[in-house]
Parts: C-alpha cells; structure tokens; sequence
C-alpha cells in the first residue's frame, strides 16, 4: 500500500489526457466550427487602402485614443502619453513620507483621482465621439 504517488508517471498522465481533451475541442472548433466564437463579417478580407468610419480601438485603448484625436499635433499628443507613464512610473519615489494612507497623502491622493477621474472621462468621451 503506498501513500504518496510520484509525478511520473501518475500526474504527468492525468495532464496528458487533460491537455489532449483540449487540445481536440480546441482544434474541432477551429476546423469545423470556425464561425462559431466570431462575427462572420470578421473573415472578409481587409481592404488596406480604405478604413471604416465606424472603426474605434477596444476600450482599454479609448483614452489614449481620445487624448490623440484632442491634439491636433501627433506630437504633442504622443510626448504628453509619454511624460505621463513616466511620471506615473516615478511616483513611487517621489513621495518619501513617512506616513501611510489617504490622509497622510492629501496631495497625492488628489492626483490619483484626479488621474482616474480624466482616464474614466476620456475614455467615456472616446466611447461617444
């Protein structure tokens, strides 16, 4: 009678088999249901020379998307994304207080909602524009 099971062969079956199932559910789908989890629209061909008036980015891209179509200077518009993820980057180590918590921080708790406050309304406003 043994109490332990080693991981070879026992364990490294089991995910055999379990890896195997998916794999040919996986490949069934992808072969002989290909429209099954897409839109059929999504299997024309694209057209590189024209570009849909109705195309927008997912959402989690709708407020850099909004923030570029703002300034008329892609430029700009790209240098202001970068200086902000750079100073989102750095701010751990601008604050050395010795406080923690929202009261301890009123300066930069003000930012952080002000930062999500303007994410959330540019990326509403991207939704609709």
């Amino acid at each position: 009678y043994r109490t332990t099971q080693s991981f070879f062969p026992e364990f490294v079956l089991k995910d055999a088999v379990v890896v195997s199932a998916y794999m040919m559910i996986f490949f069934t789908i992808v072969f002989f249901f290909p429209d099954l989890l897409t839109e059929p629209a999504a299997r024309i061909p694209a057209d590189p020379y024209t570009t849909p008036a109705h195309i927008k980015p997912e959402w989690y891209f709708l407020a850099a998307y909004q923030e570029l179509k703002i300034f008329p200077n892609e430029l700009v518009g790209l240098s202001l994304q970068v200086v902000f993820m750079t100073l989102l980057a750095l701010f751990p180590f601008v604050d050395r207080s010795k406080g923690m918590g929202v009261k301890a921080r009123p300066l930069f708790t003000l930012l952080m909602v002000v930062g999500i406050i303007a994410i959330i309304a540019l990326t509403v406003w991207g939704k609709y524009s």
